[in-house]
């Protein structure tokens, strides 16, 4: 019998056929016919075109798109508000193409979008009216009409749509689009190379496709919030842009939308965005940074399940990026940076939950990675291949690691999974060659098929059984024949393909602690034809046991008379029944008989170990443990050096743990001889030095002021402090102050204009002048108004001659050694003030006062009189 909706199609057929048939109907002045030609998208009539005068239209939801015109069509037009009674929304791409006696068109205010090369060819059309309703217009949609032939070069406005920048391109140029405009139509400024700045109005919507592609001109854009779209290939190739800022209007980035961006450095992608479509930021070679807030965007799949390469070769001259998932971010889509190499750095907020498939797949620049504790899911591969991955840090929220997750990181060296996650996938580690340290909580019950394969912790492993936390992973090596194989108690999984095609296990004793058992974990067990389920285990994979391939024909058996045992309504019952094999029931009470204890884990000197012995009628098994062995203990001793302290401990020759530790004292430096490095005076402390000729270390010593005594003149304040053996007897000092003669000649001629004092200094020893046997020291008191930082000590020579000497003042004195006594003179060098022009000297007046005054100067000269002048002037 026909369901009613069958029977409406064949109505509905019925109705189209005569429609088709019949001479068209007069409808609103004009004709109307329907043809069964493709494009039309009616619920009612799918694949109907509908014509009504010199119009072909389809409709779709209940609106009306012109799709053709007849190129008959002439002189002025008005299109329609509604044909067959549908409103007309949009005008179709090439609908209007080449009808050439067209000169004048009026839009009507239903319409709000029209198609690429809607109107292309017309080119009588000189007038056009567009309505504010249009907010669409396509490309080259009036190219080669007379209307845009005759628009002056500049931005070409269709209604409030921005349709072209049409003529030269001069260089520097700076554009702002208008006030009011909708939409800015596909390939409007695409080549423009000489555009530099635009300013985009708040009223534009959408950018259209190809809008700004090639303007290598173009150093900055802002991009207004009333922006929802941006269009395929807009920025494309725009290699000036340095910075993009996408405000938080924007939902969807077209296709290739900044493409080879080459100078782009960084992108802010808002928590509005939901889509970013293929190769968006290809080829933005300049890119460093990626600041990431959009909440949830799907993932960048395609329908074919290949990545988008959303981000294909970016970052590649730029140094690497650094990505921050920041906000609100809940998801991190797959295929995100598939294959993005220049990835240095991801920060990941603690907002998102998942990390989608292959999200990082092929991120070879990452060396490290934190998941926080908000991640529950790490999809398929979405770090594999990531080699320079050494650090992976996973939140303790994460519950699954998906399959292949951190497959071929070479690089990683340890890795600890935390007590949230229960299941590792398939191969999420394998070839992790670099991986020695593997730490599994209790809380992991399922292990995929070779997810530590050819790991460095897997190569380690012995022949024989291998654990990874409490799930039995893998039987590793050659299995003997007829072997039987009893798991510890507190194993919690058995993991897929365990002990795939062990042919020589004979019996397997599984204990009550464990709660799955993989898929296809005793696949190919020839020789296991019973097997023993408790009551624990709440999951059993498909073909778990029971079935080997039958080589011969090329197909799945199963073993034969292959025999369960179990508790009736548990996994083991399910397990027989769905596959069909013999259950033999546990339920009734019996007495055990235990065979006898074998070890399954050797006791070590850190660890006890275990044995276990099991029921042959039941499979029941007991555990027990076996008292940790002694430490095998050798003293280790390393002597002390003068710089490093040496130590004492006890080693475990097993376990290399140490025992007893004791830090020695540090040994005596071994020091050299001293040697001087600073002659003591009778003023001064000497030094000397010695070095350890093992580590070098310096070792310093004062050397005590030479024992002197001292010898004064009481009436000028001056004395002279003799080290020990200075003179040969009890010495004397005698000083006089002169202010005449050729020493004090000597001294006034060069140092005339500044204070000083000379002094004849003698040193006798039974009234008879000595000099000193080597140095000694005078000490002269710092007359009043002495500059103490400009006073110096000068010696006047036997040839007429200053010599300058060093000195220093130390509490009031001014000192300075000698080896000989004779005239010594102290000059205060401050430089004095110019003589004021009213002094009273005599040198400073004029007529004839001066003149008997240079008379005065000349004898003075000739008999070396020569005298300072009160005003500080000396005039010789």
């Amino acid at each position: 019998m026909k369901s009613g909706r069958q029977k409406l199609k064949k109505f509905l057929a019925f109705v189209m056929t005569a429609v088709m048939v019949f001479t068209a109907v007069p409808l609103a002045g004009g004709t109307f016919e329907a043809r069964a030609a493709g494009g039309g998208d009616n619920p009612l009539y799918p694949e109907i075109t509908f014509v009504e005068g010199y119009y072909s239209y389809i409709v779709k939801n209940g609106e009306a798109t012109i799709s053709i015109c007849e190129t008959s069509i002439s002189g002025e037009i008005t299109i329609p508000e509604s044909l067959g009674g549908y409103p007309v929304t949009s005008i179709g791409s090439y609908s209007f193409v080449d009808c050439t006696s067209l000169t004048s068109i009026t839009i009507p205010n239903s319409v709000t979008s029209i198609g690429e090369v809607a109107f292309n060819g017309c080119t009588s059309l000189t007038s056009i009216t567009i309505p504010d309703s249009v907010t669409s217009i396509g490309y080259d949609a009036f190219y080669n009409t007379s209307w845009y032939n005759s628009q002056p070069d500049g931005v070409v406005y269709a209604g409030k749509v921005l349709y072209k920048y049409k003529g030269t391109r001069p260089e520097n140029t700076s554009i702002m689009i208008s006030e009011g405009t909708k939409s800015i139509t596909d390939h409007a400024f695409s080549g423009c190379t000489g555009l530099t700045s635009i300013t985009i109005p708040d009223s534009v919507t959408s950018i259209g496709d190809f809008v700004f592609s090639g303007c290598t001109g173009l150093t900055s854009i802002t991009i207004p919030d009333s922006i929802k779209n941006i269009g395929i290939a807009s920025f494309a190739d725009c290699v000036g842009l340095t910075s993009i800022v996408i405000p938080d209007s924007v939902t969807s980035i077209g296709d290739c939308a900044f493409s080879g961006c080459t100078g782009l450095t960084s992108v802010t992608i808002p928590d509005s965005v939901t889509s970013i479509s293929k190769y968006a930021f290809e080829d933005c070679t300049g890119l460093t940074k990626i600041n990431w807030y959009a909440e949830s965007v799907s993932d960048f799949v395609d329908s074919w399940g290949d990545g988008y390469n959303v981000f294909s070769n970016a970052g590649t001259a730029g140094g690497g990026i650094d990505v921050v998932f920041g906000g609100n971010v809940k998801s991190i889509p797959a295929y995100a940076f598939y294959n993005v190499s220049s990835i240095k750095s991801v920060i990941i907020s603690n907002s998102v939950t998942s990390i989608g498939g292959s999200a990082f797949y092929g991120c070879t620049g990452l060396t490290g990675i934190t998941i926080p504790d908000s991640v529950t899911n790490i999809g398929s591969s979405a770090f594999s291949f990531c080699t320079g991955l050494t650090i992976v840090t996973i939140g303790n929220s994460v519950t699954s690691i998906g399959d292949s997750a951190f497959r071929n990181c070479t690089g990683l060296t340890s890795v600890t999974i935390p007590d949230s996650v229960t299941s590792i996938g398939y191969w999420a580690f394998e070839d992790c060659t670099g991986l020695t340290s593997v730490t599994i909580p209790d809380s992991v019950t399922s292990i995929g098929y070779d997810a530590f394969y050819n790991t460095s912790w897997y190569n380690s492993q012995p022949d024989g059984v291998v654990y990874a936390g409490k799930v039995l992973y893998k039987y590793k090596g050659t299995m003997p024949e007829n072997t039987s194989i009893v798991i510890p108690e507190g194993t919690k999984g058995i993991a897929d393909y365990a002990f795939e095609d062990c042919t020589g296990l004979t019996s397997i004793t599984i204990p009550d602690s464990v709660i799955s058992i993989g898929e296809s974990t005793f696949w190919g067990c020839t020789g296991l034809t019973s097997i023993t389920i408790p009551k624990s285990i709440m999951n059993i994979g498909d073909q778990a046991f029971g079935y080997y391939l039958d080589e011969e024909n090329d197909t799945i058996a199963k073993i034969p008379d292959f025999t369960i045992y179990g508790y009736t309504g548990t996994a083991a019952e399910t397990y027989a029944n769905k596959n069909g094999f013999t259950f033999v029931a546990l339920d009734d009470e019996h007495t055990h008989s235990f065979s006898a204890w074998t070890v399954t884990k050797e006791a070590t000197c850190t660890e006890e170990g275990e044995e276990t012995r099991s029921c042959s009628v039941c499979g029941a098994t007991e555990t027990r443990p076996v008292e940790r062995k002694a430490h095998d203990l050798n003293n280790v001793k390393i002597d002390s050096t003068c710089t490093v302290a040496g130590v004492s401990y006890d080693v475990c020759s097993e376990c290399q743990q140490t025992f007893n530790y004791v830090t020695l004292p540090l040994a005596a430096h071994t020091f050299g001889e001293w040697t001087v490095t600073k002659e003591a005076t009778a003023f001064e402390f000497g030094e000397k030095v010695r070095i350890c000729s093992v580590c070098g270390f310096e070792e310093k010593a004062q050397i005590e002021k030479l024992p002197v005594s001292e010898v004064k003149d009481e009436k000028t304040g001056i004395s002279i402090v003799c080290p020990d053996g200075s003179y040969d007897g009890k010495v004397e000092i005698e000083v006089a102050e002169t202010f005449d003669g050729t020493s004090y000649h000597v001294l006034n001629t060069e140092k005339g204009n500044f204070k000083k004092s000379l002094f004849d200094i003698t040193t006798t020893i039974d009234g008879e002048k000595v000099q000193p046997n080597g140095s000694v020291f005078v000490k002269i008191p710092l007359p009043e108004g002495y500059n103490a930082e400009k006073t110096v000590v000068y010696y006047v020579t036997n040839d007429g001659k200053l010599e300058r000497i060093p000195s220093r003042i130390e509490n009031g004195y001014i000192i300075f050694e000698t080896t000989h006594f004779s005239f010594y003179a102290i000059v205060d060098e401050t430089e004095p003030e110019n003589p004021s022009a009213n002094c009273s000297c005599a040198c400073h007046k004029n007529g004839i006062v001066k003149l008997f005054f240079k008379i005065k100067l000349f004898f003075q000269k000739i008999f070396k009189k020569n005298r300072v002048c009160k005003c500080g002037v000396n005039h010789y």
